[in-house]
C-alpha cells in the first residue's frame, strides 16, 4: 500500500532535475546582466541619490542571485533526500 509513496523518493523526475539546471543557467545570465545595468546607471547618473540607488541595486542583485542559488540547492536536496517521516511508513 505504501510502495507508491516510497518509490516516489527513489529517483528524481527528469523534469525536476532539468528545470533546476536551467534555472541555474538563468541565474548565471541574469545576475551579471542586472549588475552591469545597475552599475552603468549608477555611474552615469547626474544626481547623487540616484548613483547611490544604482550601487545599492548592485548589492541587492548579488544578494538575490545568491538566495536563488540557495533555493535551488534546497529544492535539489528536497527531491534527492526523502523526508524523515517516510521511514515511519516502513514500520507500518
Amino acid at each position: 500500500m505504501f510502495d507508491a509513496v516510497d518509490s516516489a523518493f527513489d529517483g528524481v523526475p527528469g523534469s525536476v532535475n532539468s528545470s533546476l539546471l536551467w534555472d541555474q543557467l538563468f541565474i548565471a545570465l541574469y545576475v551579471p546582466a542586472l549588475i552591469l545595468l545597475c552599475a552603468y546607471g549608477g555611474l552615469r547618473s547626474r544626481r547623487r541619490p540616484t548613483r547611490r540607488l544604482g550601487w545599492f541595486m548592485v548589492y541587492v542583485t548579488v544578494f538575490a542571485g545568491v538566495m536563488d542559488l540557495v533555493e535551488d540547492h534546497l529544492l535539489w536536496r528536497a527531491f534527492y533526500r526523502p523526508p524523515p517521516s517516510s521511514t515511519l511508513l516502513h514500520v507500518l
